[in-house]
């Protein structure tokens, strides 16, 4: 029998979910991350324990990769937020906010500071475009690092598609992320996916391979179900009849 061996490794990574409460309510996003229904942990104990954290374990200082992302809920509604980040900017920790953005202009134009990256997800139900464009200002502004997540919701495909055009028009990261709602039964969930897959061409640049198309729409199908292996290969039937269909109109 094998023995279990320790993984060494130089990097630090520890994920933070330091409230479970949100203003939304996505019907994609699991009750337990958006009712707070989780009394959140005080701001002192997450300094206490990344102080002994660090004291127990010097050799933290030494790795080449010192990683926090923080998440939610909403992690902007957590009362310490900013002080959690001030404190692990200070011991030299790269922190990495992901939020919907909906909290006020002042309260970005100090988080945008202190973050080292911060992900932004556009829900095209309760994002307003007006708002991302303040904070992307805000963020370039300050030469900040910014990412945008676009919850594609099959309910407000319309919105969906204006967002993807509409953040064309800023140099910064857009990553499309398939949802669908949890309360649906596996044939409905089947018939959503065969919808999404007729519009998400929309999302995928013309030069991009036929290969390139396949894989995007792989992990779309990962996302959204963890149903890869039963559904990759009926992916690939109806991509390539797509592109067969694409190649005859164009000869047409």
């Amino acid at each position: 029998m094998n023995k279990i061996k320790s993984i060494i490794s130089d990097e630090f990574n520890i994920t933070l979910t330091v409230t479970n409460s949100c203003n939304y309510r996505c019907k994609y996003c699991p009750p337990n991350l958006q009712n707070g229904s989780e009394e959140p942990i005080l701001v002192e104990t997450y300094i206490n324990f990344f102080t002994n954290l660090i004291k127990d374990n010097p050799q933290i200082n030494d790795y080449s990769e010192r990683f926090i992302s923080i998440t939610g809920g909403e992690p902007s509604l957590y009362k310490g937020i900013e002080e959690l980040i001030s404190f692990l900017n200070e011991n030299n920790f790269n922190v990495t906010l992901d939020s919907n953005g909906s909290a006020p202009k002042e309260v970005w134009e100090r988080l945008f500071e202190k973050t080292n990256n911060t992900h932004l997800s556009f829900h095209p139900r309760y994002s307003k475009f007006p708002k991302f464009d303040e904070l992307i200002e805000i963020g370039q502004r300050k030469n900040a690092m910014m990412s945008i997540g676009l919850l594609m919701d099959p309910e407000h495909w319309d919105r969906v598609l204006e967002a993807v055009e509409h953040f064309k028009q800023y140099n910064i990261p857009v990553s499309y992320k398939g949802v669908v709602a949890r309360t649906k039964s596996e044939n409905s969930v089947k018939k959503e996916i065969i919808y999404l897959l007729g519009n998400i061409q929309v999302c995928i640049p013309r030069n991009n391979s036929n290969i390139l198309k396949r894989i995007y729409i792989k992990v779309l199908i990962e996302d959204l179900t963890g149903m890869t292996l039963i559904m990759f290969p009926i992916l690939l039937k109806f991509t390539t009849k797509m592109e067969k269909l694409r190649t005859s109109n164009n000869k047409n």
